[in-house]
């Protein structure tokens, strides 16, 4: 849309601004390059590929919000994962229009700490 401005009193009407093209704000991208870890003792951090135009990143674990990180933010650990138990997690950037499209899956797995040095539980 083209967008031109113009003051207006009792007497009269002043002359037009020069218009400007405006757009209507959308959703922000699909986050991209997720990745999850699956060596990590108790927890499954995660990290991903910034998105322009965000102000928040929804961090899902199973289609279930678990967190919001901070715009720019391209990194979380999720220190609630159960050692042994793989999860799906799932990132969306989002702005005042609403959460962009979420991200491919990455499957992440915490292994325990006191299970042999490490070891995952089978």
């Amino acid at each position: 849309h083209s967008y031109t401005v113009s003051a207006v009193n009792p007497c009269n009407e002043g002359a037009q601004s020069v218009a400007d093209i405006g757009q209507r704000a959308q959703t922000p991208a699909q986050v991209t390059g997720l990745t999850a870890t699956t060596t990590l003792i108790n927890m499954v951090c995660l990290e991903w590929d910034d998105v322009s135009g965000e102000l928040s990143y929804n961090i899902y674990r199973d289609d279930t919000l678990i967190f919001n990180a901070f715009a720019d933010d391209t990194t979380y650990c999720d220190n609630t994962a159960t050692p042994g138990v793989t999860y799906s997690y799932t990132v969306a950037a989002t702005n005042v229009c609403g959460d962009g499209p979420q991200s491919v899956a990455a499957e992440g797995e915490a292994v325990c700490s006191d299970c042999g040095g490490g070891v995952k539980i089978v």
